[in-house]
C-alpha cells in the first residue's frame, strides 16, 4: 500500500501536471510566453547561484570519488552489481543525455563559432577552439557531476541505510513531526514534476527534431497532425519498453543505442579528415581542462555578455538540474553494488570522455565545413535557421549519405524512446513508495501522463519553449539537492571507513 507520503506527493504533483497540460492545449502561446519569461527571470536574478551550486556539485563529487569513502559499497557488504559495466554505462548515456547529443552534435559548436560570447570576433582557429571548449563546458563534467550527485545521495540512503529510493530518502528525520512529513511530500512532488516536465520536453524536442531531420533528407512532413502521430508512436514504443522491464527492454535498447552512436561516429571519423579530427579532440580537451577553473565561475557581467551566459551556460546547468531527480533515481536504481569510487568514475569520467569524443568528431567536422565554406555557406545558414537539421546536412557531404541520415534518425528515435521508458519506470517508482519494480498499471498511467503533457508542449512547436517548460517544472529542485547533500555529508561522518577490497 502506498504510504501517506506517497499519496500526498501524488496529490500535489498530478493536479499540477494536469493543469499545465490543459493550459498548453488551450493556450499554447500563453504557456510559451510565461515559461520563457519565468525562466529568464530566474537566470537573470539567480544565475550566480545556479553557477555556484553547479560548480560546488563538481567539487563535491570529485572529493567523494577520491576521498576516504571511495571504497564504500552502495549496497550490502560484498554485494555485486546487477548489470555489467558495459550495460551500466550504456543505460547512463541513454537516460542522461542521448537525445541532446544527436540534436546538438553539430549545431552547438558551429553556433558558438558563429556567435561567440559578447560577439567577440577571434581568429578562425581560436574561435573554433573556444567553440569546442564552451560545448564541453555545457555537456561535460558539470552536467555529469550534477547527475552523479543526484544519484549518489539516493543510492547511499537507499542501499546502505535501507530507505526507499526516492528523492525524499535523504531527508528522513531532518525535521520533526508534520514539518518533516511536509518536507518529504514536497521533495517527492518536486521530483515528480521535474521528471514529468523534463521528459515531456525531451519527447517534444525529439518529435520536432525528427521532423526537421526528415525534411533535411528530402522527405518534408507538413501535415498538421503528423507531429502528434509521431508522438503517439514514440510514446507507444517507450511504454512497450518500460513494460518489459529494466533488465530486458531498457537495457537492450540502451545497448543498441550505444552501438549505433559509435557506428555513426566512426563513419564520420573514418570518412572525414581522421587525423585532423583526433587532433581537434586532443587540442580542445587540453584547452577545456585548462580553462575549467575559470569557466566554472564565469558569468561575464563586465564584458557585456551576461545574457549569452544566461541563454547558454546557465540554461544548460538548470536543464541538468531539472533532469536531476529522474536521472538520479534511475542511476541509483541501476548502480546497486558499485563502490562510491566506481560510481563517480562511471557516472562522471567515462560519459564525459565519451561526450567529448562525440562532439570532437561531429562538431569538429561541422567547424571544418564552416571554415571551408565560409560564414555564409550552407551549413552555417542551416545552423542559423534550423539547427536541429545541421547533423543531417553534414552527413549529406559523406559517402552513403542517405544511409547515414537514416541511421542518425534511428539513433535519435531510440534515444528518445530509452529516455522516456526510463522516465516511466522512475515515475512509477516515485509514485509507488520507491518500489523497484512498479506495477504495470502504474507504468501505463505515467506513460499516458507524459504523452498528454508532451502534446501540450508540442502545440507550442518550439524547442526553446519546451526547454523553458522543463526548467520551469524543476526550479525549486536545487534547494532540495542542497538539503540532500547536507544529509549525505552528515551521514558520512558517522559511517565507518571501508578499506579497499
Amino acid at each position: 500500500m502506498p504510504s501517506l507520503q506517497t499519496n500526498g506527493a501524488r496529490l500535489v504533483a498530478l493536479p499540477l501536471i494536469a493543469l499545465f497540460a490543459l493550459w498548453g492545449l488551450a493556450d499554447p502561446e500563453g504557456l510559451k510566453s510565461v515559461s520563457i519569461a519565468l525562466t529568464s527571470l530566474v537566470l537573470v536574478k539567480f544565475g550566480w547561484l545556479v553557477m555556484l551550486l553547479s560548480s560546488a556539485a563538481l567539487v563535491l563529487v570529485f572529493w567523494l570519488g577520491v576521498g576516504r569513502h571511495r571504497h564504500a559499497r552502495l549496497g550490502k557488504a560484498g554485494e555485486q552489481p546487477e548489470f555489467s559495466t558495459a550495460s551500466w554505462i550504456a543505460m547512463l548515456f541513454a537516460a542522461g543525455m542521448g537525445t541532446g547529443l544527436v540534436v546538438w552534435a553539430v549545431a552547438e559548436p558551429v553556433t558558438h563559432f558563429l556567435s561567440p560570447p559578447g560577439g567577440e570576433r577571434l581568429a578562425p582557429a581560436a574561435a573554433a577552439r573556444q567553440a569546442m571548449v564552451l560545448t564541453y563546458l555545457h555537456w561535460g563534467l558539470h552536467a555529469w557531476a550534477i547527475y552523479a550527485l543526484c544519484g549518489l545521495v539516493i543510492a547511499w540512503f537507499s542501499f546502505r541505510v535501507g530507505r526507499p529510493p526516492l528523492v525524499s530518502a535523504p531527508l528522513e528525520g531532518m525535521m520533526p513531526g508534520r514539518a518533516g512529513v511536509a518536507l518529504k511530500i514536497g521533495a517527492d512532488s518536486l521530483g515528480m514534476l521535474a521528471v514529468t516536465f523534463g521528459l515531456a520536453a525531451t519527447l517534444t524536442m525529439g518529435v520536432l527534431t525528427l521532423r526537421s531531420g526528415f525534411g533535411a533528407l528530402g522527405v518534408p512532413i507538413t501535415a498538421p497532425a503528423a507531429p502528434f502521430l509521431a508522438l503517439l508512436v514514440l510514446g507507444g514504443l517507450a511504454m512497450l519498453s518500460a513494460l518489459s522491464g529494466i533488465g530486458r527492454g531498457i537495457r537492450i535498447l540502451s545497448g543498441v543505442n550505444i552501438m549505433l552512436a559509435f557506428g555513426l561516429m566512426m563513419a564520420v571519423l573514418l570518412m572525414g579528415p581522421t587525423s585532423t579530427l583526433l587532433a581537434i579532440l586532443v587540442d580542445s580537451m587540453g584547452a577545456y581542462l585548462a580553462a575549467l577553473p575559470e569557466l566554472s565561475f564565469r558569468l561575464r557581467p563586465l564584458e557585456g555578455a551576461a545574457q549569452w551566459t544566461a541563454d547558454w551556460t546557465l540554461t544548460y546547468l538548470l536543464w541538468w538540474l531539472a533532469w536531476g531527480p529522474f536521472v538520479g533515481v534511475f542511476i541509483a536504481r541501476i548502480s546497486r553494488g558499485r563502490t562510491v569510487g566506481e560510481f563517480v568514475a562511471g557516472v562522471v569520467i567515462v560519459p564525459t570522455l565519451g561526450s567529448m569524443l562525440w562532439f570532437a568528431v561531429m562538431g569538429g567536422s561541422g567547424l571544418l565545413a564552416v571554415m571551408a565554406e565560409g560564414l555564409d555557406g550552407p551549413l552555417a545558414a542551416a545552423v542559423r535557421t534550423e539547427p536541429t537539421a545541421a547533423l543531417m546536412l553534414l552527413l549529406q557531404g559523406l559517402p552513403g549519405a542517405d544511409w547515414l541520415g537514416m541511421l542518425a534518425m534511428l539513433l535519435l528515435l531510440l534515444f528518445v524512446v530509452t529516455s522516456i521508458d526510463s522516465a516511466i519506470w522512475v515515475l512509477g517508482m516515485m509514485s509507488s513508495g520507491g518500489a523497484e519494480t512498479p506495477t504495470i498499471p502504474v507504468r501505463l498511467a505515467w506513460g499516458v501522463a507524459l504523452l498528454v503533457l508532451a502534446s501540450a508542449m508540442l502545440s507550442v512547436a518550439s524547442v526553446e519553449a519546451a526547454r523553458a517548460m522543463a526548467i520551469l517544472g524543476a526550479l525549486p529542485y536545487p534547494l532540495i539537492l542542497v538539503l540532500q547533500c547536507v544529509a549525505l555529508l552528515k551521514a558520512l561522518t558517522h559511517d565507518p571507513i571501508e578499506a579497499a577490497p
